[in-house]
């Protein structure tokens, strides 16, 4: 395993949204490794507000290495530093200490794998928390980021498979379940809306998260459409199971390309997100709800209004990423820290 060190020294400087911070440190190369450190990334959290700005970096033919990172905290804020190395080795480190502007402030340095503190929370190094302290009417309490971030995505996403769902039913299934229909998309949406309001107000920068939302909420609600296909439910019915494919796609292109890009992520990264979501929501939220419309619903297997396009798609979705995962460790491309940030719960 390779051997990170953090320069006990946060250099900032002050920019008009708050400080931009300079870290810098050293990676050598151990007996075993396959190679030296070809690519680090940099993570840095602002233990106050909880803010966190992250970036990769090269290291140079020494070993050294420096990276600047905008951040929208104060000078002199602490913050928390955490370093890995994505290839093709597999190690990290942490180290803590006050951003002083104009000037290197003295930290405390870190040196390979360890833990951290922020707000009395204690994680692994690599996977900094989300869950800032705050305080409404003079009542305490710690906001879980990554879970109300789940629950958002849950919540946009059945409100959206619901709709689309509505969309396709006929005059006769509208008067029988239509209403509950709506309304199952309208509490879903509505909790949703009460979790975003939260994220939005006191988590918005703990995550690299509008990606990944936008990805889960359109996998959950393309799985719900395109299971709901029969056509004895409404003339449109297999239109909007049509809809709940292109849906899933469009999801797909979000996470291998558009989310991994956007925060940095590694192929190992967007396997565990695939398949850790669709197991999240695929047993206990697609499954009851389709079945509890079984009018409307579309076989596992063959049956005569066609194949089954959510399993067909959502089966060889889970093959790509299991593949893709397969492919990155094989290659020592990538590694993942468990639980992920994202899952972090």
């Amino acid at each position: 395993m390779c051997q990170i060190t953090i320069n006990p020294s946060f250099a900032g400087t002050p920019t008009n949204t708050g400080a931009s911070v300079t870290v810098s440190g050293t990676v050598a190369t151990t007996a075993g490794d396959p190679g030296p450190c070809a690519k680090l990334q940099v993570s840095v959290i602002c233990a106050h507000s909880n803010v966190a700005s992250s970036n990769t970096t090269a290291p140079d033919a020494q070993g050294n290495w420096t990276i600047t990172l905008p951040v929208t905290c104060t000078c002199n804020d602490m913050i928390e530093v955490n370093v890995k190395c994505l290839s093709p080795v597999n190690c990290q480190a942490a180290a803590h200490g006050p951003i002083v502007c104009g000037g290197g402030g003295t930290g405390t340095g870190g040196v390979g794998p360890g833990t951290f503190t922020i707000g009395g929370i204690v994680a692994s190094a690599g996977t900094p928390p989300c869950r800032p302290k705050v305080s409404v009417l003079g009542f305490s309490f710690v906001v879980r980021c990554q879970l109300t971030l789940l629950i958002m995505s849950i919540g946009w996403g059945i409100g959206l498979g619901m709709f689309t769902f509505y969309l396709g039913l006929g005059p006769a299934s509208k008067a029988s379940f239509g209403t509950t229909v709506m309304v199952i998309g309208i509490v879903a949406a509505a909790i949703a809306l009460l979790a975003t309001i939260i994220y939005l107000l006191f988590c918005r920068k703990c995550l690299c998260w509008f990606w990944l939302l936008i990805w889960r909420v359109l996998w959950l609600g393309g799985i719900l459409a395109s299971w709901f296909r029969n056509p004895a439910c409404g003339p449109n019915c297999l239109f909007t199971s049509y809809i709940g494919v292109a849906l899933m796609i469009v999801a797909l292109i979000v996470l291998l390309f558009v989310w991994s890009g956007a925060c940095n992520k590694t192929i190992c990264d967007i396997g565990y997100e695939g398949i850790l979501y669709t197991v999240a929501v695929f047993f206990p939220i697609v499954l009851p709800l389709v079945f509890g419309f079984s009018t409307c619903t579309v076989s596992l297997m063959n049956n005569n209004f066609g194949p089954p396009w959510g399993f067909i798609v959502l089966g060889s979705a889970n093959a790509l990423f299991i593949v893709l995962m397969w492919v990155g460790l094989q290659s020592n491309s990538c590694t993942v820290t468990w639980p992920p940030p994202e899952w972090d719960l």
